[in-house]
């Protein structure tokens, strides 16, 4: 029995399977069976099996991207600030597609450590994805709104972290210490921190328990400009908190970095 990406259900084979435990046993047969996946301009959840409209939501001009692609769906554009969408198929750059100028391109710094698909890139080994320089658009264009909306297409290889946690999907920052915002993996949770006055986006929030997981998940984290934040897991509200202050603390110096940081 398969889901696929589009929560089309597939199974087949006609061949009985016999499952023992203790002193029972329980005969089953599979036959062909189909149900169709979702409409055009919703995406499936992989947790629920259900068809959801839209890619999330939406905390006001954002930067968007992840390791896992853009994903086959409609996408809000309104406020775009940076696009990753990993159609290069190898090298050691990720372009900014989103057609805003100027282009915040990005580097690999060791392409031994990663595997280009069409359309996504699996991280292998620890690399910094990182802009070469300040991210200064996306510092000109967030901090003065105070509203930033951080979405990608993420399949964690594990539920175990990697290094400290979160472990970074997308950050601007210049070393684990320092950052202006950031969305990890924190075991079977996504993690963000996001800075305001001088707490250097400390507290971190979490979506909710178990929306972390091995499948494909469409996370979009948004900071909306009255302090409001909120997760969007696969399209559906999955955790939400309250921040106080603003980003007038941001510093527009930091480059943005993909699954990594500088130290």
């Amino acid at each position: 029995v398969a889901l696929d990406d589009d929560c089309a259900v597939v199974a087949a084979g006609c061949t009985s399977v016999t499952i023992d435990e203790g002193t029972g046993s329980l005969a089953i047969t599979l036959s062909r069976y189909d149900l169709p996946g979702c409409p055009t301009g919703q995406f499936c959840s992989r947790q629920t099996g259900e068809c959801n409209a839209g890619t999330g939501g939406t905390g006001g001009a954002g930067a968007t991207g992840g390791v896992g692609g853009s994903g086959e769906t409609s996408r809000i554009t309104d406020g775009i600030v940076a696009l990753y969408e990993f159609e290069e198929a190898g090298g050691d750059r990720v372009f900014d597609s989103s057609g805003v100028n100027p282009s915040l391109d990005l580097t690999i710094d060791d392409t031994r450590g990663v595997t280009w698909f069409d359309g996504f890139l699996r991280i292998d080994s620890e690399v910094i994805i990182s802009s070469e320089g300040p991210a200064t658009k996306v510092f000109s264009s967030l901090a003065p709104s105070n509203a930033t909306t951080l979405e990608a297409w993420v399949k964690p290889s594990s539920l175990l972290p990697v290094g400290t946690p979160p472990d970074r999907i997308v950050t601007m920052s210049p070393s684990a210490s320092q950052r202006n915002f950031l969305l990890g993996q924190d075991g079977n949770v996504f993690a963000a921190r996001y800075r305001t006055e001088e707490d250097n986006g400390n507290p971190t929030v979490y979506s909710t328990i178990g929306t972390a997981t091995t499948w494909l998940t469409h996370v979009v984290f948004t900071h909306s400009a009255d302090g409001t934040e909120v997760f969007y897991i696969d399209g559906v509200e999955r955790g939400t908190s309250t921040r106080f202050g603003d980003s007038n603390t941001w510093d527009q110096g930091f480059p943005l970095v993909l699954a990594n940081e500088h130290d």
